[in-house]
């Protein structure tokens, strides 16, 4: 509030960067092209194991430089750390590592 009315400021998430997560897991169940949002290696991995799971537990997430990694799981993924950057000016999902087999 200001004196000259009310601004909506929006909601800011406490991870943005899952935002780009939950644009890829969707266009994967979806079956759109989810290459603007990742990594060739990471949509395959991905392609053939994720069908819509929810996250389990609470994600995390570490700056390293210019990139951000979110650690998470879901029911269908093993927990896994994604390796976000910046690609023409949006989030981009650089690349997968699994931490822990199911």
């Amino acid at each position: 509030a200001t004196g000259q009315g009310v601004r909506d400021r929006g909601r800011t998430p406490e991870i943005p960067e899952l935002h780009v997560l939950d644009h890829l897991f969707k266009a994967l169940v979806d079956g759109h092209d989810p290459r603007s949002l990742a990594a060739p290696e990471v949509v395959e991995r991905l392609r053939d194991q994720y069908v819509g799971g929810m996250i389990m537990g609470d994600p995390r997430a570490t700056r390293h430089g210019g990139d951000v990694v979110v650690e998470f799981g879901t029911d269908e993924l093993p927990l896994a750390e994604y390796r976000i950057t910046t690609r023409n000016g949006a989030p981009f999902v650089a690349s997968m590592r699994v931490l822990e087999r199911r």
